[in-house]
């Protein structure tokens, strides 16, 4: 037999008909239909065989001689094969194959990437990022991939940000991993066992089951795991050592089992490295650090000042029979932080700035414990079930000093004082859906209750000393005050929600739909502060500035809305009528609040599918914001003398109308991402600060009031460009907010006009097993106008940034990495006049059989130049402020990896393609 192996090329139409020739034609697709180029094809006429490729098109187009039989098999990794056979006849010019469809093959081993795979695709409230398409080692964190996608950045603390939206939460195959806290997922779980990244615009457990989306979605990860690696365990441990007595140990343990998933982490350091992020991923928890040398370029950068950090984490996930599903996590942490900052503020009014600089010094400690857990009941094809509760405790103790001198026209203070305060703030809760599926095709029902209690009891002891100078005397004025006051604290929340929604298809119609919707919210807030002078050696109770304050805020929404779905679009449009309530009482001082309101609220939301892969929508909607209990109380909060707090209890809801549009478009076959989004927001009855400036000396009351005024818009987009087979990728990318803030100084009106550009750009060099490259540059400019009726005052800032990070690869197994950042500030303050150059370098060894083990030296901050800088800008008043960090370290690694699936194979080292025989047929 003999066989010709031919590397041709061709395109849709062949090179044309010979004489006594048979033209083969087709298309290969995926079941979605998907083409596939690359997939091999063999094409067996007589004796002979041809071998080739599919080309770019996933077409076939090839002449053989003339035959009366044809055999043709069309294969590719991590598809089944594709195995028919032709009949001809002898007058026959040519056989039309269509459409060849190759099924996906789940059990297909993965140590190749598959060339076809889509690397980014975009639908309608998802995007999916092939992981493979993004190539980085073995045993390198999820995180690491997730800083190549296009759209999405990754701070040096880890932290999340889609399209210019932080990621609140992170699930795996669709459920949350440690209560979905973001940094546990992101930075423990190993790449070789992913197959896709999805950041989703989640509108909640309610939307997923009717379809039916409004209102502000939540935006979340889902990290899907490959078919073949749901079956074994996988874990690593780490220790580290270094100079200035640094150190990192870490553990992580995983037993996956099809739908039976444990995990456990535990983690301890003291090189400012996250545990757990319990300020995300909703009511879960995580653990974070278990896997400290996945991410070098992280170093000891992350967070102010110097924390030593312990966690301990379990995940659990199973199916309880074939109807039940049960997941859930315990997290625990332990933070002790020692801070030192300095500030500068200027507050503007008309009549003069008052400049405030400020050096504190503080210690905290931090414990956290959280439960979560989910039972998902499957009770029959029509009815859903999922009961989710939690509990968590966070407790603190923070002691602080301060020294905090503020300049005004005329007038100096001095303040010198110490503050400790001990926390207690347990929290408890649950929710309970329920959905029912008609038998009426569309016809749905569903409810949603929630309740969630909390509680915080905290105990304050402050002791400052106030020296007040008027120069306008000869000689000065000086005035000296001691303050010391005992506060106790006890508040509780009682927040509870129920949603309802009906859907109906209108007619048999299977493309439009009424949904009516109903839901009722109460929170109820019970605060009692109880203020104590400490007066030789005595508690006397400060009756004025105590209380006691309940107030109640009830809210209805009742909505109609109208559906229709159709292939390249769908569009729901509504009106929602809220009318809301206001109760607040001071028990004991003969103070009440009551306000009610009704607001109408249009509600649509518009999608258009412009092509595959290019989507746009469009949302608009409304919500309402009741004030909190420091804001409505009537009493002074007089614990900082300068910086006197009094409630309004005349206070209303404010209410705020949305307005969001998103574009996405990827292509397919160059690769170019192109994302952007627009939000616009106008708040009414806005709740802003009334200030009161003392006319003989630096101190003011601050107050609130009601006002209209208050917009912004914000825009974010990126666009990233392959070049060279997708080995460099171009970066263009543009943040950008503007608001038009509301305030009040000394009755006066006050714009706070802010502006805030931050362009960007960068270049990523990806050359598999060789370098792996990142050069950035970023610029930020800030702009803000103060503006009243007769005094206008503007005040700019920007930062220059440039970066370079990257990864060299020698003889396999060593590795060189570098992160180097430099900042270079103008316009800001004294206090945070810096430009950081900050170098941090690791070299890195794999060893053992299948590069289990790993040692690592790693130095940080090699300038010893680290230094947190940040600009706040708060309505009539800017701040800037500069904190100390952990800088320069030595660091010692050794790191031991273990993993085994069943049905499976290790990926090769470095995770780069395996490149076929024959070419394009």
């Amino acid at each position: 037999m003999r066989s010709a192996y031919l590397l041709i090329l061709f395109l849709f139409v062949g090179l044309g008909s010979f004489a006594q020739q048979l033209r083969v034609s087709g298309r290969v697709t995926d079941t979605a239909g998907a083409m596939l180029p690359g997939a091999s094809v063999k094409i067996k006429f007589g004796n002979d065989s041809l071998l080739g490729q599919t080309n770019k098109e996933g077409a076939i187009s090839v002449h053989i001689p003339k035959t009366t039989s044809v055999e043709l098999s069309v294969s590719m990794v991590g598809f089944a094969e594709y195995l028919q056979r032709y009949t001809l006849k002898p007058q026959d010019t040519a056989l039309k194959l269509g459409n060849i469809v190759l099924a996906f093959n789940t059990g297909e081993l993965d140590n190749v990437v598959v060339t076809a795979r889509q690397a980014v695709k975009v639908m309608e409230d998802t995007i999916q990022y092939d992981v493979a398409s993004f190539k980085v080692r073995d045993g390198a964190p999820a995180e690491d991939v997730i800083k190549k996608l296009p759209g999405i950045t990754v701070d040096k603390d880890g932290k999340i940000t889609s399209q210019g939206k932080p990621v609140t939460r992170v699930r795996v195959n669709g459920k949350d991993f440690f209560g979905g806290d973001v940094l546990t997922a992101t930075q423990n779980l190993p790449v070789e066992i992913l197959d896709n990244i999805q950041v989703i615009e989640d509108y909640g457990e309610q939307a997923n089951l009717t379809g039916l989306k409004m209102g502000d979605p939540e935006t979340i990860i889902n990290i899907n795991i490959k078919p073949n690696k749901k079956r074994g365990y996988f874990g690593s441990a780490n220790a580290s050592v270094g100079t200035n007595d640094r150190y990192v140990g870490g553990l992580m343990a995983n037993l996956f089992k099809e739908e039976r998933q444990i995990s456990l982490l535990g983690s301890i350091n003291n090189t400012n490295s996250n545990t757990f992020d319990f300020n995300g991923g909703g009511r879960g928890g995580g653990a974070r650090g278990g896997n400290n040398m996945g991410s070098a370029e992280r170093g000891g950068a992350g967070g102010n000042g110097f924390t030593t950090a312990s966690s301990a984490g379990f995940n659990y996930r199973d199916k309880w029979g074939k109807n039940i599903s049960a997941y859930g996590s315990y997290s625990f942490s332990n933070r002790i932080n020692s801070t030192n900052s300095a500030t500068q503020s200027q507050d503007i009014n008309p009549f003069s700035i008052r400049f405030t600089n400020s050096l504190r010094n503080s210690h905290s400690t931090s414990t956290n414990h959280r439960l979560t857990f989910n039972l998902e009941y499957a009770i029959s094809p029509a009815d859903y079930l999922k009961f989710s509760p939690f509990i968590s405790l966070a407790q603190s103790n923070t002691e602080s000093s301060n020294i905090t001198e503020i300049n005004k026209t005329r007038y100096y203070t001095l303040n010198n004082g110490t503050n400790g305060s001990k926390t207690s703030a347990p929290n408890g809760g649950g929710s309970l859906v329920y959905n029912h599926k008609f038998k009426k095709p569309g016809r749905n029902f569903n409810i949603t209750t929630t309740y969630n209690y909390s509680d915080r009891d905290q105990d304050n002891l402050n002791l400052t000393k106030y020296r007040n100078i008027d120069s306008a005397y000869t000689p000065p004025s000086i005035q000296d005050t001691l303050q010391q006051q005992m506060t106790d604290l006890i508040s509780t929340n009682i927040t509870t929600n129920v949603k309802g929604s009906l859907v109906e298809p209108i007619g048999n119609s299977k493309t439009k739909f009424l949904e009516l919707n109903y839901e009722y919210n109460q929170s109820a807030t019970n605060n009692n502060r109880q203020v104590y002078d400490l007066q030789s050696g005595d508690l006397n109770l400060n009756v004025p500035q105590s209380n006691h304050y309940e107030y109640q805020f009830i809210t209805n929404r009742i909505g109609l809305n109208y559906k229709e779905t159709h292939e390249k679009f769908n569009y729901n449009v509504g009106i929602v009528s809220q009318p809301s309530e206001l109760n607040g009482q001071s028990v004991g001082k003969n103070v009440n609040t009551h306000y009610t309101n009704m607001n109408w609220i249009p509600s649509a939301r518009f999608v258009y599918n412009l092509g595959k892969n290019h989507t746009l929508s469009a949302t608009y909607g409304g919500r309402s914001r009741e004030p909190n209990f420091m804001q409505l109380q009537p009493v002074a909060d007089s614990s900082n003398l300068n910086n006197i707090l009094v409630g309004n209890p005349d206070l209303k809801a404010d209410f705020t109308n949305s307005l969001a549009i998103k574009y996405n478009k990827t292509d397919r076959v160059t690769g170019r991402t192109l994302f952007a989004n627009l939000g616009y927001d106008r708040v009414s009855d806005r709740i802003v600060s009334s200030r009161y400036n003392n006319p003989s000396g630096t101190g003011r009351t601050t107050t609130y009031i009601n006002t209209d005024g208050f917009y912004s818009f914000t825009a974010n987009g990126s666009y990233t460009h392959p070049f060279l087979t997708k080995k460099l990728f171009a970066t263009a990318r543009m943040d950008a907010s503007y608001d038009n803030n509301i305030s009040y100084t000394d009755k006066f009106r006050n714009q706070g006009r802010n502006w805030n550009l931050r362009p960007g750009a960068s270049l990523r060099v990806d050359i598999n097993d060789i370098v792996d490259l990142d050069l950035n540059a970023g610029y930020t400019f800030y702009k803000t106008t103060t503006k009243y009726a007769t005094y206008t005052n503007t005040n700019k800032a920007k930062t220059l940034q440039f970066g370079l990070s990257g990864k060299n690869y020698f003889f396999k197994n060593l590795t060189i990495g570098y992160d180097v950042n430099k900042s270079i500030n103008y316009g800001f303050s004294s206090a945070s006049s810096v430009n950081p150059l900050i170098v941090n370098v690791y070299s890195e060894y794999r060893f053992l059989k299948g590069k289990k083990a790993t040692i690592r030296l790693q130095g940080y901050d090699l300038l010893n130049e680290n230094t947190g800088i940040s600009r706040n800008i708060n309505e009539s008043t800017i701040t800037d402020r500069r904190d100390n960090r952990l800088s320069r370290y030595f660091l010692l690694s050794f790191k031991y990896q273990l993993q085994k699936f069943g049905g499976g194979v290790k990926a090769a080292p470095g995770g780069g393609m395996r490149r076929g025989y024959g070419g394009n047929i």
